[in-house]
Parts: structure tokens; C-alpha cells; sequence
């Protein structure tokens, strides 16, 4: 048998050695760069480019929900009340209910895009939809959180509840989220019933529960001034107290 011969067998064994899902996986007959594998599981044509669409609308194409692993058929994959896009802009994990395991749900965390800075006044409008405002002061804490930094992740088995809590404070201390009596959630205040009962709903693909699989890497955020609150920034977490800003902690 020939040298080809021996190669060709060899290759045609190798083929058949190989799970059907894993030849299935790697295919991409449109060559829009998404396996068809992934593309028939959520119903996205095989013969258009589907890159770039967006079908549910959270400003996340499908690259990108590939990429993340979210549903590129539900806006809200975690169901928390924010849509994908708005959650990867402001550093969130769009897969997990509590990003950075603090006990207080992504939308519960002032997160959004600032509206307006003048005069010492900071409006921001939510990503959950809400605006608020508040004075900014030599005393807030300011901080600047890398976007790449909560797509650092991890994948391990979490062994319970009491473990995965306590690396939640441990992020909590090492951020330096202290809780006050006095301090307020505006828009925690304001949904305050809404999310009641939420944390019962079946959980979507890709999503963490309770005992969830996932962990996430949080470096220390960077300081920064508020010279770069400028209209259209994003902003990761805002804590409001009594009218003022204890903490703002901007996407760079």
C-alpha cells in the first residue's frame, strides 16, 4: 500500500474516531464565523451571515453572544431585568444575576451610562431603564474598573453555599464595600418588591444558580478623578447616599 494510501486510511479512521457533535460543532457552512452546531441549537439560518444581527434586541449581535455565551434569543439571558448589551457595556456578566457576588443583583447596582456632570451634579441614566441624579464630592470615591476585567473567568466546582459566600466578601473587602445604615440604593429603593420572587424562576441556558459552577477573577479597581464623567461614559456601580455619591466606579 502506498505511502497516500496509508495516509488517506489513517485520516478516514480518524474521522469516524471523532464524536459526530464534535465534526458537527466545527462546521460553518455560511462562514460567518459561528459553528452551525450553535447556530441550529438557537435557530439561526446556516446559509446567511449571522454575525452581526442582532434578533433579540439587546445590542449584543450574535458574535458577541457567542463570545459571552449568552443567548442570542433572549435579551436577558440571567433575567435580571438587563438587557445583554447593556450589561457587557457596564462590565457585568450577562450570565449571572450578581456579578461581582456582593449580594446586591446587577440591577440593584446604579449601573448605566452618565446622562449629564454639571455643576456637581451627576445624572445617570440606569441600565434597568432609571435615571438618577446626585452631587459628586471631594469625598466620593472614585474608581475606574477595566471592562476585560470581569471576562476573566474561571470555570470550577463551587463545593456550597458557605464557600461561595465567603469569596463574596472577600471581593466586597478587597473593593472596599463597606455598608452603611444610612446609605440608600436609589433603584434598589425604588424596585424594591419587584425582583421579589424572582430569584424562584427557572434558570436560563448558560446561567448561574446558587450553587452555580462559575467564578470570577475581580482585580482591585484603579482610582480615577471625576474629570472622566463625561456625558456617555459608562458607569459600572454608583452608590447614592442622601442625595450625594459616597462611590462611582466608571468603565474604562
Amino acid at each position: 500500500m502506498s505511502r497516500t494510501a496509508i495516509a488517506t486510511t489513517a485520516f478516514c479512521l480518524a474521522a469516524l474516531a471523532l464524536p459526530a457533535g464534535a465534526l458537527a460543532s466545527s462546521r460553518d457552512a455560511n462562514g460567518d464565523g459561528l459553528p452551525d452546531g450553535w447556530e441550529k441549537r438557537h435557530h439561526l439560518s446556516l446559509s446567511v451571515n449571522q454575525s452581526t444581527r442582532d434578533q433579540d434586541h439587546d445590542g449584543l449581535n450574535n458574535a458577541g453572544e457567542l463570545h459571552r455565551k449568552t443567548d442570542p434569543r433572549k435579551a436577558d439571558t440571567d433575567r435580571d431585568h438587563v438587557k445583554d448589551g447593556a450589561e457587557v457595556k457596564t462590565g457585568s456578566n450577562p450570565r449571572k444575576r450578581d456579578s461581582d457576588g456582593d449580594g446586591i443583583r446587577d440591577d440593584h447596582e446604579n449601573a448605566g451610562m452618565i446622562a449629564s456632570f454639571a455643576n456637581g451634579v451627576l445624572t445617570i441614566k440606569l441600565a434597568n431603564g432609571q435615571t438618577i441624579s446626585g452631587t459628586v464630592s471631594d469625598a466620593t470615591k472614585m474608581e475606574c474598573e477595566d471592562e476585560d476585567e470581569n471576562e476573566i473567568e474561571h470555570e470550577t466546582e463551587v463545593g456550597n453555599h458557605n464557600q461561595r459566600r465567603r469569596g463574596a466578601t472577600a471581593s466586597a473587602a478587597r473593593n472596599g464595600n463597606a455598608t452603611d445604615a444610612s446609605s440608600t440604593d436609589v433603584s434598589q429603593a425604588d424596585q424594591g418588591g419587584r425582583h421579589n420572587g424572582d430569584e424562584n424562576e427557572n434558570e436560563n441556558e448558560g446561567v448561574e444558580d446558587e450553587h452555580g459552577t462559575e467564578t470570577e477573577t475581580h482585580h482591585s479597581s484603579a482610582s480615577c478623578s471625576a474629570t472622566g464623567m463625561a456625558p456617555g461614559a459608562m458607569v459600572h456601580e454608583a452608590t447614592l447616599a442622601g442625595g450625594s455619591f459616597t462611590k462611582v466606579e466608571l468603565v474604562s
